[in-house]
């Protein structure tokens, strides 16, 4: 899929974009470095898995007569960006915009196939739909400065998170579509690097959320990575 394709090779030159960065940046002069009462722009790039749940396909009733059949949520790349402050030495309140688009897939039931409008039958039922999620997080450093015992301003952090999300897409060929707004919440783990006025975030992280037609919540795992400045 050339959109698919486009994205990932965006990403890749996104990754070593940011390597070069904090190439640069490590080799930049020192400064007194302290994260207290800054602000921050960065721009977010992450990556989501894969995950499988119980729908109806969709909840219209021409279709109710398929019973509960499995919903899967594919892996996919997107971006956005976000701003924060560092309140404390040890907490950073953020808000972030990011979009990503997921290819969900129905299949299963009590057919083979799904007939639509007594017209068209599909084995699978495929919805490329697009995600908007506008989020508040809270992230919390182990340390205020350096690692113990080194010059790296690096430190371990967890973060969490609530948002809303807006979804829309349309099933296959058929004239079915997701029109969604739902809530979302993220929890993960990871390392934060300042170098000069710059600095790196690196996520492992699971997002939960539950849409409107299934009967049981997503859980998507994946990796997030930030690049910002801050002042």
């Amino acid at each position: 899929m050339k959109i698919r394709g486009g994205i990932r090779f965006t990403f890749s030159a996104l990754i070593i974009a940011l390597l070069l960065g904090l190439w640069a940046g490590s080799a930049a002069a020192a400064e007194k470095f302290s994260r207290l009462d800054k602000w921050e722009y960065f721009a977010v790039l992450q990556y989501n898995g894969e995950d499988t749940v119980r729908t109806y396909v969709p909840a219209y009733d021409e279709l109710r007569a398929y019973g509960t059949v499995e919903q899967e949520a594919e892996a996919s790349y997107g971006g956005g960006f976000g701003v924060g402050k560092t309140v404390t030495d040890y907490l950073n309140i953020n808000g972030t915009f990011f979009y990503n688009y997921v290819d969900l897939i129905n299949r299963g039931g009590k057919a083979d196939t799904f007939t639509i409008n007594s017209a068209e039958s599909f084995r699978e039922i495929y919805c490329t739909s697009h995600h908007w999620t506008v989020s508040l997080n809270a992230e919390g450093y182990l340390f205020s400065q350096n690692f113990p015992g080194t010059d790296l301003h690096l430190t371990p952090m967890i973060m969490g998170g609530v948002g809303t999300r807006y979804i829309h897409g349309q099933w296959g060929r058929t004239n079915l579509k997701i029109r969604d707004y739902i809530l979302t919440t993220t929890a993960g783990v990871g390392l934060r690097w300042d170098f000069s006025s710059y600095f790196v975030k690196a996520l492992y992280q699971s997002t939960w959320y539950r849409m409107t037609d299934t009967e049981d919540s997503y859980q998507t795992k994946g990796y997030t990575c930030q690049f910002g400045c801050a002042f």
